[in-house]
């Protein structure tokens, strides 16, 4: 419905209540909602005071003028001339008067009379295109257009600023359609109140047709064309004289209208948050964008597009679902606004509540039936409530204040929502530039950018970044860089828009902050991004101070950070112009000996960082600043250190002569007892050729690099240092009654391992008699302790108690297994403590039955001889074992150049041969009573007091 006189006045009224004198007193929030709604109800046709569009693909209209013939498109010069030679000046008009003044308006013109468009399918097209003109000028009655005059512009034409009169009854507008004809300059420019538009055909002259149109109380003027010619049909845009004429002042008053009511809301009512205006069409969310909308719902999208902006408000789309549960007392309703979008229909998240106070509509869903339904169920004996859905394509009303404000106290944005406030920021500065929109959108940039940063530096939910290090060709890449791509290219499109606004600092400022965390260098996205702004900054001229950029750096760093910084420097030094390269290379040198001499410790986490520092600085500073702190750390990550420097360097030789010899050289000289082998390790180490062996611990890679180090420093023939190495940090052993012999494999293991690491290896003597010593040490010491491991048949009853539980029927059991007379027992007690009884025995090893003469029932326990069959069963099993691996390493030495070194291997037969009359306790088992007291046999001699244990108690079952 149009605007009417009487909605004027009473909004008039009710703004006067708060901008007038009795400003004392603020209106209800109701009434300025109401208003809002009213206003937002009456738009059914939006438009502008002008519009312009430019068309590649369009149909030729045919043009035929008469004494010439067909003008063929796009214009060439020879049509152009004869068309001008046909034409007469075109005259203005002046009061009552029509005059011909070439210092007012020089242009060729052709009465329609005098030219036809012959081309049958021009007809539906001009229809097509007074129809896109009609809604871009928010025409709200029925109207059509009719041909006027063929202008052709030369060098030099124009027409000065005038307003169109009416050529025929009805007439309310202009439609300019320039076809295509090459030229420069024309400009059409157009003012309305205080706005000034100009509309250029010129760019798009060659090959396109532009449709320009407006109403004809707007002023407008065509500049003078500077080269080529520019050939237009004109048409007047007519409507009934007797509906109500459309003019450019009659939008104006409705534009008015929202924009005293959006100014309202940002001065009066700015703690209310949300707005939404239902849309009389659903949409699909892939198609929810201002283009896609229909009818009405696209008039007032438009409608708002014009003003909000411009008036510290913008608009989204949005779906809002109500939701009801219905129970049979009440019921229970949830307001949602979901898959919320730009005009553009870019998703943006924003974290919004919606009361039933916030939507504009009038009793929305009165009388309505729901979207969808979840029918409710019956469960025992109460029924599951019904839910209710009620869906809504919803304009959404926010301030502009409000939308920053929630991308400011967010700590982390995605990437899609960054990208579309980005987008809003630019439309706003393009079409409304003004003093307050550049405030705005300098506190939108700076909260773009620290949210950029944010997800570069890795600080937010998704981290965008990852390391490399690369040591000898090899890398070790981690994450995938598809969103951190993403990052960098909406930064660089901000960064520049900055520059355009003069607001370079904002991206300064941003991206000193992020730096100011030490550990920023440890996000490759983050450093490419720090790296491109220093390379604008000095390829604009700046002389960046170094250490300003560059001054937050850890006081205590790790190699891994000295490393992520060695990246950050390499990624800045490929963006420098060549003529601050040297400058800068000074610099890092300096910079990096100061951060290395800063690192006090290390871990095995920092070994690759490690490898790839060493290349980058002169060996001097390698040797005398990391080599020592090195030295300093612990035992396993030194030996990962000199394993994986040996390992990454096989194929080049200057590293291996003047790095890696070197630090063998030093390290197993100064710090051999430093690398020494402990017990523990051989719990913790991996399995080897094929062995598998069940370990809690976690697992570790020392005893290998120990060995890689001991043939690194063989094939370097460092004799003496692999010597003192084998000296000086081969594992002190045990006796054979420590709980480490239970677990042999993994030394022999590892002695299969040391021989292999001296084989063909041409080195001293005494290395190989130093391993042959260890090994036949470790050999015959695991044979010992198996020997001293058998189990010895049981003599009594007394078994060993498995748990530790100490309640009183426990208690009755613990008794019963440790009597060397009773193999019976009986627990009449409750389900549960019979369960509890029989769960704290080994089903292999005892004889469960359960009587039932009475409640409570008895549980029966009987001893067996089972454990010490299976105890021997396992024992037999590990001899085998052993004497197998023993066969194999004897093998394996035979055929290597250590058999000199070594005798006759210990005879694991030999030592099973126990003479008859020898205590089996000499042999010391490691656990005696745990390995030996729990098998039954019959004892001569020794009368027994009682065979069952009869343990009784009232209960009830």
């Amino acid at each position: 419905m149009p605007f009417s006189l009487d909605d004027s006045l009473e909004l008039e009224s009710f703004l006067y209540g708060i901008e007038g004198d009795s400003r004392g007193s603020d209106p209800k929030e109701k009434d300025f909602r109401t208003h809002l709604r009213d206003c937002l109800d009456d738009v059914q046709y939006e438009g502008t005071f002008s519009a312009f569009r430019h068309f590649s693909t369009y149909v030729n209209p045919g043009l035929c003028i008469d004494n010439y013939g067909s003008v063929g498109l796009p214009l060439a010069t020879r049509d152009a001339e004869q068309i001008a030679l046909i034409c007469k000046q075109s005259p203005f008009g002046k009061g009552a008067q029509t005059i011909v003044d070439t210092s007012v308006r020089k242009t060729w013109e052709l009465d329609c009379t005098g030219f036809q468009c012959q081309n049958p399918a021009w007809t539906a097209f001009l229809g097509f295109l007074v129809k896109r003109a009609m809604e871009d000028l928010g025409v709200q009655v029925p109207s059509r257009a009719e041909q006027y005059k063929l202008l052709l512009y030369e060098e030099g034409a124009f027409f000065k600023a005038h307003k169109d009169s009416e050529k025929v009854p009805g007439m309310f507008g202009t439609l300019v359609i320039c076809l295509p004809s090459e030229h420069t300059g024309g400009e059409v420019l157009l003012v309305h109140g205080k706005e000034k538009r100009v509309l250029e055909t010129a760019k798009s002259s060659k090959f396109d047709l532009s449709t320009l149109a407006w109403y004809s109380d707007v002023q407008h003027e065509v500049r003078p064309i500077v080269a080529g010619y520019r050939l237009v049909l004109t048409y007047n845009l007519v409507q009934d004289q007797g509906l109500p004429r459309q003019t450019a002042a009659m939008l104006d008053e409705s534009h008015a209208r929202l924009e005293r009511l959006l100014r309202t809301w940002n001065e009066e009512f700015d703690y209310l948050d949300t707005l939404v205006y239902p849309l009389e069409h659903q949409y699909t969310e892939a198609s929810l964008c201002l283009k896609s909308l229909k009818g009405h719902d696209a008039a007032k999208a438009r409608y708002l597009q014009h003003l909000c902006p411009k008036n510290g408000v913008y608009w989204f789309l949005g779906r809002m679902t109500k939701q009801t549960e219905e129970d049979y007392e009440d019921e229970d309703e949830t307001l949602s606004l979901d898959h919320i979008v730009t005009p553009g229909g870019e998703g943006i998240e924003l974290n919004l509540d919606i009361t039933r106070e916030g939507i504009l509509a009038k009793d929305l869903y009165k009388g309505r039936s729901a979207d969808s339904e979840d029918e409710g169920e019956y469960t025992g004996n109460e029924g599951m409530n019904s839910t209710y859905r009620y869906h809504d394509t919803v304009l959404i009303l926010l301030r502009k204040e409000q939308v920053i404000s929630q991308f400011s106290i967010r700590q982390y944005q995605d990437i899609d929502s960054l990208r579309a406030l980005f987008g809003l920021i630019r439309e706003d500065r393009a079409a409304h530039p003004s003093e307050e929109m550049e405030k705005f959108g300098v506190n939108a940039l700076r909260v773009i950018l620290s949210k950029l940063v944010n997800n570069l530096s890795g600080n937010s939910r998704d981290n965008y970044g990852y390391s490399r290090y690369d040591y000898f060709g090899h890398g070790f890449p981690r994450k995938d860089q598809v969103r951190g791509n993403e990052l960098r290219e909406l930064f660089a499109s901000v960064s520049d828009f900055c520059d355009t606004l003069g607001q370079a600092d904002l991206v300064r400022e941003a991206l000193g902050k992020a730096m100011q965390d030490g550990s920023w260098s440890s996000s490759t996205d983050l450093v490419r991004v720090v790296s491109k702004q220093l390379g604008k900054d000095t390829r604009s001229g700046a002389q960046p101070a170094w250490d300003n950029w560059f001054s937050q750096t850890p006081r205590e760093p790790t190699f891994k950070q000295v490393n992520d910084m060695q990246t950050s420097f390499n990624l800045v030094r490929s963006e420098l112009p060549s003529s601050m390269i040297p400058s800068f290379d000074d610099w890092r040198g300096g910079k990096l000996q100061t951060l290395l001499h800063s690192v006090k410790s290390y871990s095995q986490d920092d070994i690759l960082a490690i490898l790839a520092i060493i290349p980058s600085i002169p060996p001097q500073c390698y040797f005398n600043v990391v080599l020592p702190t090195l030295v300093k750390g612990p035992p396993v990550a030194l030996a990962r250190f000199l394993s994986q420097l040996a390992a990454n360097s096989s194929e080049d030789a200057c590293s291996s002569a003047v790095i890696i010899k070197p630090t063998y050289e030093h390290v197993l000289h100064a710090a051999a007892q430093t690398l020494k082998i402990s017990t523990d390790d051989f719990g913790r180490a991996l399995s080897y050729s094929g062995y598998s062996y069940q370990d809690s611990k976690p697992k570790s890679t020392y005893l290998t690099d120990f060995l890689a180090i001991l043939q690194k420093a063989l094939t370097m023939h460092l004799d003496n240092e692999a010597l003192r190495l084998l000296s000086e940090a081969l594992p002190d052993l045990p006796g054979t009654d420590s709980s480490f012999w239970a677990n042999w494999r993994p030394i022999f293991v590892f002695s299969e391992k040391l021989v292999a690491s001296l084989e063909d290896q041409h080195h001293d003597s005494n290395v190989s008699a130093t391993a042959a010593s260890f090994i036949k040490t470790a050999l015959q010491a695991s044979a010992e302790s198996l020997v001293g491991r058998r189990p010895v048949e049981p003599t009594d009853w007394k078994r060993t108690p498995q748990r530790t539980c100490t309640c009183g029927p426990c208690n009755l059991l613990t008794r019963f297994l440790v009597d060397r007379n009773q193999s019976v027992g009986r627990f009449t007690y409750p389900a549960n403590t019979r369960k509890h009884l029989e769960d704290s025995l080994d089903y292999q090893d005892y004889k469960f039955d359960t009587e039932k003469p009475r409640s409570p029932y008895t549980l029966v326990v009987r001893k067996t001889n089972n454990e010490y069959r299976r105890l021997t069963e396992q024992w037999n099993s590990e001899v085998n074992a052993m004497q197998f691996q023993l066969r194999c390493l004897q093998d394996n030495i035979v055929k290597s150049s250590m058999s000199k070194s070594f005798g006759a291997l210990v005879s694991l037969d030999q030592m099973l041969q126990i003479p008859s009359g020898q205590d089996a306790k000499s042999l010391k088992p490691v656990t005696a009573v745990a390995q030996n007291s729990r098998a039954i046999a019959p004892i001569a001699g020794v009368k027994r007091k009682a065979e069952i244990v009869d343990l009784t108690e009232d209960a009830s079952d």
